[in-house]
């Protein structure tokens, strides 16, 4: 889904790592660690990987910004590996909000003749996984298309940041069906460390292209933790 919009945000505070890893059963005395580990996990977000959260490019004179990634509200946890009713698994999905910005003024820019040309065209995002609980087997990455324009917010405009907000998979469920995360369903606890939840960080890179040409690129960064959690109707006594 594909919306711009105008808004002025503010960017998303870097916190530390998720929960540490706990051995976890799926049972009423866990519903607090849920939510707990719900919030920790997305307050854990940071995003970029230099201090002003972007990726630079010395080719093109427009930077793609992440202003934020939060999750998509649903009926179960993030990292939720299996739906208590239904017994299907869920994929993890998050809405996430781009601009483009200048490298620098285009008054002091004699080279920007054409602002729309430097409009970013996304087209695609690796997510890649890495253990943040000291376990070894990794759940596999993958490489998805990605389509949305995002719109050239000049230095100095009056204007709100332009924002295109786009929801991507982080983790698609099939992901979840094989191991090491479906070690959580059958036989309960992963094999080798006996976990009951699995804790991991998930790097995502979008790619894109100006209008001109110029490849563009920005990184985010989830800690994500991975458990039968308690069903949230459940918890609400409904």
């Amino acid at each position: 889904m594909l919306t711009p919009l105008r808004s002025q945000r503010s960017w998303p505070t870097s916190l530390g790592a998720p929960v540490a890893a706990m051995r976890h059963r799926r049972n009423r005395a866990v519903r607090g660690i849920g939510k707990l580990a719900l919030m920790m996990t997305i307050v854990g977000l940071f995003v970029g990987c230099t201090a002003n959260g972007q990726l630079d490019n010395t080719d093109a004179s427009v930077v793609l910004q992440i202003e934020e990634l939060i999750k998509i509200e649903e009926d179960y946890l993030w990292g939720d590996v299996q739906d208590d009713i239904t017994g299907g698994i869920p994929s993890d999905v998050a809405s996430i909000d781009f601009s483009g910005v200048l490298k620098a003024p285009i008054s002091t820019n004699p080279s920007i003749t054409a602002p729309d040309l430097q409009h970013i065209q996304l087209e695609r995002y690796e997510v890649t996984y890495t253990r943040t609980d000291g376990g070894t087997s990794v759940p596999p990455g993958f490489t998805s298309g990605i389509a949305g324009l995002v719109r050239l917010t000049e230095i100095g405009a009056t204007d709100p940041v332009v924002l295109t907000v786009v929801n991507v998979t982080i983790v698609p469920a099939t992901i979840k069906g094989q191991p090491p995360i479906s070690f959580l369903i059958d036989p309960g606890t992963e094999s080798g460390t006996n976990f009951f939840n699995i804790q991991v960080n998930a790097r995502i890179q979008f790619f894109g292209r100006t209008i001109a040409g110029n490849e563009v690129s920005v990184v985010a960064n989830v800690g994500i933790n991975f458990a039968q959690w308690a069903d949230p109707e459940e918890e609400s006594g409904d």
